[in-house]
């Protein structure tokens, strides 16, 4: 966004549309003290569309009506593209067939781009579904002003606004249309989201974008990145989370291996990596061969005698004592309800431990610059443990 007063303060974030040359652009803003909404929105359209847009673009329309939507989640396998896509094209109105997506940088722009828990989803809904909106919400006036037409009136689906048995394409009215719209945080929430019922793509089967690129070996992982000078590490995990101790490391076997350099203890200050080893070498296969070939004698923390079925005991003993554990539902008063009921029934619900594996093996890279370490971790670290709950009902 080109806006000369730079070093003043932030005070407002606006949902900014505007047509840029022959592409629209919709996204999240910054308005600046003296600076109108739509003097913004003006300078958003003048600026360019993702090239030279600094604040973050939700996503684009060009002038043939291809729909390019920004990605700023992590993709580990889950096709988290495709599912946030639908979000903002099925409210958008968007052509499936004509969308397409970008997994971005790591530009602060982004905002928060932490990926866990499978909140991905979840925690963008609400948030895309209103750009959505705010974008078929632009669309629609700007095409019924083309076929002189009511925008409440009109329809927008399938990439375009239609009025009667008159239409017109998303692309022809970036193409003939210029447009300034912003929307406050307050006009976002108000945006009119569509039902179940209305919906197109969101519950209904859609040719997933993430899978063709991984299928044919074009996508890129983040092991495919590659630095000067860049060394591989594989972690070796000790038999514990918490508590193990690295006593000895034997890598005479691994000194054969071509490529490989050293193992170390990974000095861990804060008690996060208790116990871990790291196997180096000059390329992943290297690495990958040499930790197998490395033998390290530890001293486990005081958990490696758990089993899964000690697990499972502490969670049924934690669900049915009814002063320990945690109400996984609480509504209403059960107690009342079941000593009222003509008849009750209760039943134990079990889940076992389960890992969540990605397609690409976990990894990160770090960099050393100027005396920093900069990392990013490019999959994730993630595990559920064993749950056990006890469900009652009461039938009065």
């Amino acid at each position: 966004m080109v806006i000369a007063k730079q070093k003043q303060t932030i005070s407002r974030r606006s949902f900014l549309i505007g047509t840029a040359g022959t592409t629209l652009v919709m996204g999240l803003g910054t308005v600046l003290p003296g600076c109108s909404r739509d003097d913004a929105a003006g300078d958003m359209a003048a600026a360019g569309a993702s090239k030279r847009f600094s604040p973050l673009v939700w996503f684009e329309i060009d002038g043939t009506g291809a729909t390019l939507i920004n990605i700023v989640r992590a993709e580990m396998g889950q096709h988290v593209g495709t599912s946030l896509a639908r979000i903002v094209a099925d409210e958008l109105g968007a052509d499936w067939s004509r969308v397409t997506i970008k997994h971005v940088d790591s530009d602060p722009k982004w905002g928060y781009m932490v990926t866990g828990g499978s909140w991905s989803v979840f925690t963008s809904f609400t948030m895309l579904s209103q750009a959505g909106a705010a974008g078929r919400t632009a669309l629609v006036e700007a095409g019924a002003a083309i076929l002189g037409a009511d925008p409440t009136d009109c329809e927008a689906r399938d990439g375009q606004v239609t009025a009667g048995d008159q239409s017109v394409t998303y692309g022809d009215i970036v193409a003939q249309s210029d447009i300034t719209r912003t929307f406050t945080d307050e006009e976002l929430a108000a945006m009119p989201i569509k039902t179940a019922e209305q919906r197109d793509l969101i519950g209904r089967e859609t040719a997933a974008l993430d899978i063709p690129a991984k299928s044919t070996g074009e996508a890129v992982y983040g092991l495919d990145t590659e630095l000067p000078g860049m060394v591989y590490a594989h972690p070796l995990i000790p038999p514990t989370r918490y508590g193990s101790r690295i006593n000895s490391i034997d890598d005479s076997a691994a000194s054969d291996i071509p490529g490989y350099i050293q193992t170390m203890v990974v000095p861990d200050t804060n008690d996060y990596v208790q116990g871990w080893g790291l196997v180096i070498a000059e390329s992943f296969p290297a690495a990958m061969r040499a930790a197998d070939a490395v033998e390290v004698d530890w001293t486990p923390g005081p958990t490696a005698s758990v089993l899964e079925s000690h697990i499972l005991e502490e969670g049924e003993r934690l669900a049915t004592d009814r002063s320990a554990g945690v109400l996984f539902v609480d509504d209403g008063d059960l107690d009342a309800a079941r000593d009222s009921a003509a008849e009750t029934m209760t039943a134990l619900y079990r889940t076992s431990t389960a890992l969540h594996f990605t397609l690409e093996p976990q990894n990160a890279l770090v960099e050393y610059v100027d005396g920093v370490f900069h990392s990013m971790w490019r999959s994730r670290i993630s595990c559920s443990t064993s749950t056990i709950w006890a469900a009652d009902s009461a039938e009065g």
